[in-house]
């Protein structure tokens, strides 16, 4: 099988981005992929990241599934070599009701209120070119988007790689110790449910633990989040496929820190 062959296979032969964005700054671009090429060298930068945790390995290394054609792809690619460096994932109520985040979670409060949803995902920087340029080259294509579409909310799933229920219970403590629960419940489907997270949550409160600490061992991922203003669901989700724990991360747009919100959307 061709690589364009497994696109095919994938509804991706023919894919174009549904709210195209294009941003140049020196030897970078930020924007929408929108060519066979571009998807390729994206997938393959996210099979770098995700195709290690498979447990059923791909046809060809490329990180495809059944949400990218109905999704944008925000990508940062060097003009002097064509390389693809980083890449989120961009699902928008505004051309899908389906989300990737819905396979783990019961998304029915969070679609029901009132905006329009962008759901990230797939967040991922080429292990050579990870420094703050890049990170910030993608949130600025991000802020790009969802001032373009008028977004209301992003979320997303924010990763710990582990299936530890006690680092899920550290987490959710921190969360509520900070305040940092969001106030709709959004909570995981019932074959998601991580065994041993409550009764991991329940012993926590007769241990001692340094808060600092738990939030010094989070992921950047989590950090960014948080230091953008989001908050998480609680009760974190099983993700079997990648052998993981997922939070839900949801950020309301007008909850956007004021240090971000001068420096991506004035």
């Amino acid at each position: 099988m061709t690589e364009q062959e497994f696109l095919a296979s994938k509804k991706l032969s023919d894919y174009k981005p549904f709210f195209p964005i294009h941003i140049e700054k020196n030897d970078f671009i930020v924007k929408t992929a929108d060519s066979e090429d571009e998807l390729i060298k994206t997938f393959k930068l996210r099979y770098g990241i995700y195709g290690e945790f498979y447990k059923d390995k791909p046809p060809l290394p490329l990180d495809i599934d059944e949400y990218d054609a109905k999704a944008d792809h925000i990508i940062v690619k060097k003009k002097s070599t064509g390389e693809v460096i980083g890449t989120y994932r961009i699902l928008c109520s505004d051309f899908t009701k389906d989300f990737y985040t819905a396979r783990e979670f019961n998304l029915k409060n969070l679609l029901d209120l009132e905006g329009k949803l962008v759901e990230m995902g797939r967040a991922t920087v080429s292990s050579e070119q990870r420094s703050g340029v890049v990170i910030t080259l993608l949130w600025r294509g991000i802020a790009d988007y969802i001032l373009g579409i008028k977004a209301d909310y992003l979320f997303g799933c924010a990763t710990l790689w582990t299936q530890d229920p006690k680092e899920a219970a550290l987490a959710y403590h921190l969360f509520k110790t900070k305040e940092l629960l969001f106030n709709v419940d959004v909570e995981p489907l019932p074959q998601n449910i991580l065994n041993g997270t409550k009764e991991a949550y329940e012993k926590l409160k007769g241990e001692g633990y340094d808060l600092n600490e738990v939030e010094r061992s989070l992921p950047p991922l989590f950090k960014s989040y948080m230091k953008a203003g989001a908050k998480f669901s609680g009760i974190p989700a099983n993700d079997k496929k990648l052998q993981s724990i997922d939070f839900l991360s949801i950020l309301k747009i007008t909850d956007l820190s004021p240090a971000l919100s001068k420096k991506y959307l004035s």
